[in-house]
């Protein structure tokens, strides 16, 4: 069985001490109200350079993110293998 996740996110703010970064990411669709939610997934990355570029990017930032589901102390997280930068700046979804 492959476990790989592959999504668009912005990233969050950092919780103090925590080796997780929330990002957030935004459904393609409105709920009843013409709204969009958010999730909010925690991620986080174990090697020394990648974590360090998980942590540097701002919040605001739109990132793409490839990794794997895991449960890291009892709370489903993404275990990021690869972050890429696309864009910089406050997203708000408009969709169609």
């Amino acid at each position: 069985m492959i476990n790989h996740v592959s999504l668009n996110a912005i990233l969050c703010e950092i919780e103090k001490d925590s080796i997780f970064r929330n990002v957030k990411v935004i459904r393609s669709y409105k709920d009843q109200n013409g709204i969009y939610l958010e999730d909010i997934i925690p991620c986080v990355m174990w090697t020394k350079t990648n974590k360090n570029v998980l942590f540097s990017f701002k919040i605001g930032t739109l990132v793409s993110i490839d990794g794997r589901i895991e449960n890291i102390d009892n709370k489903l997280c993404i275990v990021v293998e690869q972050i890429t930068y696309l864009s910089n700046g406050d997203f708000n979804y408009r969709g169609s």
